[in-house]
């Protein structure tokens, strides 16, 4: 359950685009698909002369104020453009001076404008968003639908690591033989 959360933005004009609202709905009902039941929550509009530091500490206050408790993930909005910095200091500012987990959303590829908005790739964004936020409260995006031992009977009799890997490729057209692929490897030590 997301029991406190807020929406930062730090793109000047994506609090008011109109399709804010309804990108908000649609991420409560990806994240209730995975079991994470949320309220709408409470937003942080961009202030020029305020520092990422200053927007985020300011969503942290708005749920805490809102839902009562110290919020559990800050999502924050950033413009469109590729800002590696902005990316660092929303990361820096979360993980190291607030000590709240956040989410980037980038703004274009959310399709929060209704001049760019592509309800499928919206849907396939706000799943892609719903798996990382259930994640990074701690939940669990998929588990074997029956019990480990009976599909593999040595698990359970001693301890054990199941581990996954996967590898994408670049998709860029026209082919860069430059870009690389990204590998990476999962493990998993739960008990049954």
């Amino acid at each position: 359950m997301l029991t406190s959360w807020a929406i930062v933005s730090l793109d000047e004009k994506a609090i008011s685009y109109p399709g804010v609202d309804a990108f908000i709905h649609h991420l409560g009902m990806k994240l209730r698909d995975l079991g994470v039941h949320c309220q709408p929550p409470p937003r942080v509009a961009y202030a020029r002369g305020k520092t990422v530091y200053q927007h985020m500490e300011q969503g942290r206050a708005r749920a805490r104020e809102y839902f009562g408790v110290q919020p559990q993930l800050l999502m924050v909005i950033i413009p469109s453009y590729p800002d590696d910095e902005l990316y660092k200091e929303v990361k820096v500012a979360s993980d190291t001076q607030l000590g709240v987990p956040s989410q980037c959303i980038i703004s274009g590829r959310a399709y929060l404008t209704e001049e760019n908005a592509d309800w499928k790739k919206q849907d396939q964004y706000c799943t892609n968003l719903a798996m990382k936020i259930n994640a990074k409260i701690g939940g669990s995006i998929c588990k074997l639908a029956v019990g480990p031992k009976d599909v593999i009977p040595v698990i359970g009799k001693d301890e054990y690591m199941v581990m996954g890997a996967d590898v994408t490729h670049p998709t860029s057209r026209p082919p860069n033989p430059m870009e690389p692929s990204v590998a990476a490897v999962v493990a998993s030590i739960d008990k049954f």
